[in-house]
Parts: C-alpha cells; structure tokens; sequence
C-alpha cells in the first residue's frame, strides 16, 4: 500500500510540473477537437473478450460571449474581437468505441471528434467557415494498483474550410475572394491518465482527473491560397505534449462544480526560405462548469475562455481570445 501511494504521488507531481511547464510557455499552437472531453483510459471493465462492446458520445455547444470593445478596435477591431471572428459559434461532438477487449484492464479503442467553427455575419447569425476532425486509435492499459493507465496510438487531424468563396465578413459569395486553408497532422501518441481517484492534498469532497500525452508527427501539412508567407507553418510542426488537468468539487448527490485546464505545447521549425520563425508554441483553455451527474451521463452548463494563436478557419494566422458560454453532454467514458 505504501508503495501505491507514493507511486500515486509521483504520478500527480509530475501531472503538476509538466502542466506548469506548459502554462510557462505562451506563443502558439493548434487547438484539439477532444479539448472539451477526455475520454478515460478503460472506462468500463466488466467485460473480457469482447468486441465493440462499450460506446459513448459527447457533445458541446457555446456562443462566444465577449464583445469589440475601444481597445480591441484601436489594434485592428475585427481582428481581435470573437464577436466579428470565425469562433462566435463552436459546436463540437465525438465518440468513444471499444473496438476489443482482451481482459479487464487491457483494450484497443477508437475515438472520433468534430467541431465546426461560425461567426454570426448573416441573417441568422450563425455562418459556418470551418470544420476540424480527431480520429484516434488506441491500445491502453489502467494500472489499477497505482491508479493510473497508458496509452498508446497513433491519431489524425484536419482541418476544411467552408463556404471559402464568401467575403470575410458577410454571406454572399464572390469568386474573386475564394481562398483556401487546409490543416493535417497525422502521427503516433504516447499518454499517462490519472484515473478519477480522490487526492490526498484535497479535501475529501473534491476528486481530481488528468491526462499528460506526447505527439511525434510524421505527416503535416498547411496548404494556403494564396499563399501567406508569414506566420508560423503547421507543416513544419514535429511534436507536441499536450496536458489536462479537472479538478471536481461535490456540491451534493447529484450536482458538482468542476475546473478543467487545458495547455499544449508543439514544437514548429523553422523556414528561412518564407521567412516562418519556428519553436515552442501553445495555446490554453480555463473552462468552469456546473454539473448534473446522472447515473451513465453528465449534463454541465459551462464558462470557457479560450485563447487561439491561430484561428485557422483563415488564410492568415491571427490570434483570437474567445469568451463563450455553453452546454454539454458527457457519457461517463468521458470526464
């Protein structure tokens, strides 16, 4: 026992350190469709030798929140501001599938996310620009005796415009305008979870969950048109580590408040011939929410901030900071 929870202590030390390194470092990256739920590393063990015999799915939907304001407009306006950007709307769902189970603590599971991207520029505001997919494939093992799991996979992203012939700002098409951004990373992970256990710095009320993973890519790409020749290039972009931290409080039987903090740091190189600075780059996400537990599902209303090096819903890489306020669903394969 002994042994168990010093193992349990180094684990969440280091689940601490790598956060606060990322946090440490504040340029760029891309943000992940799994971002708003993360799926457990075995999240039910009462089967063995089955196959496809667990699935779940998870959905969030937020409306950006924060408006122009003078300072916003005197560096640029638009360009700053969420309202008058392509994250007024994000609308992100996914799903989790035991594709085999060799015995209670080993399995291969799959997982597929989607998340579209709108601002509010037509008459009904919302006018979707972008679209982004997550697809994983994963065997993982839940170390039960020191209460965390591992992972190991290999996983796609990517990103496709939409409606790419509109004006920036407006719903009329004009094919002197069409432009085009196309985002792909592809490559293999390796991830430690710590597995939804009480923490013995906390009080007893309050349960913690986290999830460290490392990214190596061996196929990236950042198509534009036209070509932009500035700003940091996707496809230069070789690793990543990316962490996330939930800390839940229990207000009663049935309902709790929860922390979720997300950070993900990549590493991008460098390309003298378009002069594109590379190095380490990240991006984050503070999210509170208010959660109704139910027996195979969670319903939460939740407050997130969201800070973007890089909308990647356009040809140029700008920032965006989002402020939005939303909903969401989680199966209890995810926290």
């Amino acid at each position: 026992m002994n042994q168990r929870n010093k193992v349990i202590k180094v684990s969440k030390a280091f689940s601490c350190l790598a956060f606060f390194c990322l946090y440490a470092v504040t340029t760029t990256a891309q943000m992940h469709v799994t971002r708003f739920a993360t799926s457990k590393t075995v999240a039910d063990t009462s089967g063995i030798g089955e196959l496809f015999g667990k699935s779940g799915f998870a959905g969030e939907m937020r409306r950006a929140i924060n408006k122009v304001t003078p300072n916003d407009v005197n560096n640029g306006g638009e360009r700053t501001a969420a309202l008058s950007r392509d994250q007024a709307w994000v609308i992100a769902y996914g799903g989790y599938l035991d594709c085999y189970r060799f015995d209670s603590v080993r399995t291969i599971t799959g997982t597929f996310f989607h998340e579209v991207n709108a601002n509010a520029m037509n008459d009904i505001g919302f006018n979707p620009r972008a679209v982004q997919w997550e697809e994983r494939l994963e065997f993982r093992n839940l170390l039960y005796y020191y209460g965390f799991g591992t992972s190991i996979g290999i996983f796609h992203r990517c990103k496709h415009d939409i409606d790419n012939s509109d004006l920036e700002h407006k719903d009329t098409p004009d094919p002197n305008v069409i432009r085009k951004r196309g985002i792909i990373l592809t490559g293999v992970s390796l991830s430690q979870s710590l597995i939804n256990g009480p923490a013995s710095f906390l009080p007893q009320s309050m349960r913690i969950e986290s999830d460290v993973r490392l990214e190596y890519y061996v196929g990236a790409s950042d198509y534009r048109y036209p070509l932009t020749p500035f700003g940091n290039d996707w496809g230069l972009m070789k690793a990543g580590i990316l962490y996330t931290v939930k800390f839940n409080y229990e207000l009663s039987r049935k309902f709790d408040v929860s922390l979720r903090l997300y950070v993900s740091g990549m590493y991008i190189g460098e390309n003298t011939e378009q002069n594109r600075s590379g190095g380490w780059v990240s991006n984050q996400r503070n999210e509170f929410a208010i959660n109704l537990r139910q027996p195979n599902n969670t319903f939460s209303v939740v407050l997130v901030h969201e800070s973007l090096f890089d909308d990647i819903t356009r040809v140029t890489t700008d920032p965006t900071n989002v402020v939005s306020l939303g909903i969401r669903t989680t199966p209890n394969i995810f926290y």
